[in-house]
């Protein structure tokens, strides 16, 4: 049989379709493994994986590649990484690191934009809280809107609360607006859209594309659909021929939702290899940052302030009824322990209990054992954010109090002892989109086998798309990650500094591709 590339002298292929006997994947204590292994390659689909010996004799090729020796794993599955934030920090400079005003102030001056909307500052490093003055001595021509790191909340300049009159929103999820400070819907409520153009938007995939592929993530579960017009939107995923790109539709109002749901056909649903919009993202709480997670009790230091909660439990109970009525798979925010509870009740009025669609928890940074045991009855996927453990180990103990911080936050190893199933996610660009310090972090909770999988096959599954990617195996997509070292065999030290040698996706190894992105990685 004729095939277009095969891919031979691999060391080892990790395929990951390991199961245990009730059909369930296997931990990676036992997973799919060819030695000498080669793999045919046609259409940018696998046609075959097994020996060298079996592939030679069954397939011819116009090309061959050597691996070197090397060991080829799956690409990795981003399961929540907002793929147009990504590109946006790409096209306008990020304030992620800045440690001064005056660094802030240089950064914000370089941008040649009608409109200043920038994201990544951290009052850690900052040394201080930006507020309207701060931000109205930097400038005060144009509206400037400066968005945390976490995305939940941001300070505006004068020209800012003007321009989208913002006075409305004081005092809402704990804004205010005299300072210029936003948290939560009155930082949505500025139309983001309508600030870039189809130019800005088209870069920004682009670039956010080679950044993914660039270090290994080949598919991204995103939630920008909502947040941008969603015809525009649309039209640019379909023309977008990066990274591959699962959408959850995020609604800015319920109302949003009630329309999708009458006509879910217009709005869900495959789009060939590259786009599929099955899912809808709900936020219910906030972030620790910006003090609007839900908390079950005050934050420290408060008598009673507990945080921001989006959405009653009976219009989450709406939501859940019209994702399962239309098979779609509901993704809920949550990081605090009181926003966890409204989500957990809510799933437990729902039947059955194996959810079948795979409804999803993302962050869970604050948990009791008796919540986790109930995620497991109830069959929920988490997708979690390892990487959060380290970013936030200053920041979370103040928040929370450290008696909570230690026996309630960032339960990823109690996930994992209770058996709930588990996907892995950077939440770029809060973080960034590279895999590897994320993996870092997350071997404190879980085996380095483990890690693996979490970032392959389960996140490609809690996403309904294990077939296709997460894997290596007949009828996937040909994407696929080359190692000169094997990472279960190296000391912790060797697997901080491993990087992909080389990344296949869709057929081709991206050194060689530069005629669709244009010279290569970022």
């Amino acid at each position: 049989m004729q095939a277009d590339l095969i891919v031979r002298d691999c060391r080892q292929i990790l395929t990951f379709r390991a199961q245990n006997a009730a059909g369930e994947p296997a931990g990676m204590d036992d997973p799919g493994v060819v030695s000498g292994g080669a793999i045919a390659i046609g259409d940018g689909k696998i046609l075959a994986v097994g020996t060298e010996a079996d592939i030679l004799a069954s397939y011819t090729a116009s090309e061959h590649i050597s691996a070197a020796g090397g060991i080829v794993l799956p690409g990795f599955v981003d399961s929540h990484a907002p793929l147009l934030g990504i590109g946006l920090n790409s096209v306008f400079p990020s304030l992620s690191g800045l440690s001064s005003i005056s660094a802030l102030t240089e950064v914000v001056r370089s941008v040649k934009h009608p409109v200043v909307w920038l994201r990544g500052w951290d009052e850690g490093l900052l040394g201080v809280f930006p507020d309207r003055q701060v931000i109205d001595r930097i400038d005060s021509e144009r509206p400037v809107v400066l968005t945390r790191k976490c995305g939940h909340c941001a300070c505006a300049n004068s020209q800012a609360v003007e321009a989208f009159r913002l006075e409305r929103w004081d005092e809402v999820d704990g804004s205010n607006i005299g300072r210029g400070i936003l948290k939560e819907r009155a930082l949505e409520a500025i139309p983001t859209g309508s600030l870039f153009t189809e130019t800005t938007l088209t870069q920004a995939l682009r670039d956010a594309s080679v950044r993914c592929l660039s270090c290994g993530v080949t598919t991204i579960h995103s939630d920008d659909l909502g947040r941008v017009d969603y015809r525009t939107l649309r039209a640019l995923l379909l023309n977008h021929r990066g990274v591959r790109i699962y959408e959850k539709m995020l609604p800015q109002k319920e109302s949003d939702f009630s329309e999708w749901m009458e006509r879910p056909q217009e709005y869900f649903g495959d789009f060939g290899d590259h786009l599929r919009i099955r899912a809808v993202k709900l936020l219910l709480d906030g972030s620790f940052g910006a003090r609007t997670a839900y908390l079950n009790a005050p934050y420290e230091g408060e008598t009673d302030y507990r945080g921001v909660v989006y959405c009653a439990p009976e219009e989450l109970d709406r939501f859940v009824k019209g994702c399962e009525k239309n098979g779609l798979s509901l993704c809920v925010h949550v990081i605090g322990d009181a926003a966890l509870e409204i989500a957990l009740r809510s799933f437990e009025r729902r039947a059955p209990s194996d959810n079948p669609l795979r409804h999803r928890l993302i962050h869970l940074q604050l948990a009791s054992r008796d919540q986790i045991r109930r995620i497991k009855r109830q069959n929920l996927w988490v997708s979690l954010q390892p990487i959060f453990y380290d970013s936030d180990v200053l920041l979370a103990p103040k928040v929370l109090g450290e008696e909570r911080y230690r026996t309630l936050g960032y339960p990823f190893t109690a996930l994992y002892e209770e058996g709930v199933p588990i996907a892995l996610s950077t939440d770029a660009p809060v973080e960034t989109v590279d895999p590897w310090p994320n993996i870092r972090a997350a071997l404190r909770f879980f085996p380095i086998r483990e890690v693996f999988q979490f970032y392959t096959f389960r996140s490609a599954q809690s996403g309904f798309d294990e077939e296709r990617v997460g894997n290596i195996r007949k009828g996937g997509c040909a994407d696929a990650l080359l190692f000169d070292k094997d990472p279960f065999t190296l000391n912790f030290p060797e697997l901080e500094r491993l990087r992909p040698v080389d990344v296949l996706f869709n057929g081709k190894w991206l050194s060689d591709n530069d005629t669709v992105y244009g010279g290569g990685f970022l």
